[in-house]
């Protein structure tokens, strides 16, 4: 058997079964369709004060390939680090981005130097065919304190029943006698 183009709804269990007229032998296979999904890692929960650097690490996982871009949001924004300035700065940029490409996956590191209450929102990594991944920025200038927590969001791409990005066959059994 084989299941092409491999649909989310596809996952669960598949049963063989095999028959020589007097015997039935089964066996079952559970097939599980990977959903490419950014994953921003670290605690969910920080406490900073203004001025402070704030790094986020998020790594696109579960993709055939490793992915070429990765965005950042904030506040379903697309960030943009700013240009390199024609004159070296002491301090260097206040937004920076970096993402590196693996044999399967990609990581991008974005870095926040000095947030201030500006800087409040909710900040989301997203790849293209991946379900993305935000957490949630407060920084308050009354009390010093900033708090991040995880937010649930999905890719439009992956809700329904869109297809797979990995072609999984399921394997039939043959019985030989």
């Amino acid at each position: 058997m084989h299941i092409k183009p491999v649909q989310y709804s596809d996952a669960g269990s598949y049963e063989c079964q095999v028959t020589d007229g007097e015997q039935v032998l089964s066996t079952f296979i559970h097939l599980r369709v990977k959903r490419p999904r950014a994953l921003i890692s670290g605690t969910r929960q920080y406490h900073m004060v203004p001025g402070s650097s704030l790094s986020i690490n998020c790594t696109v996982i579960e993709t055939r390939y490793p992915v070429r871009v990765v965005s950042w949001l904030k506040d379903d924004v697309p960030l943009t680090p700013p240009p390199p300035p024609l004159t070296p700065d002491a301090d260097g940029p206040r937004l920076t981005v970096e993402t590196h490409r693996g044999d399967v996956n990609t990581t991008s590191l974005l870095t926040l130097a000095a947030v201030g209450a500006d800087d409040s929102g909710v900040y989301t990594c997203r790849a293209r065919g991946a379900a993305p991944d935000s957490v949630k920025l407060f920084v308050d200038n009354a009390d010093k304190t900033a708090a991040i927590s995880r937010r649930n969001s999905t890719g439009s791409a992956l809700s329904g029943r869109g297809p797979a990005t990995w072609l999984l066959p399921v394997t039939a059994c043959l019985l030989a006698r």
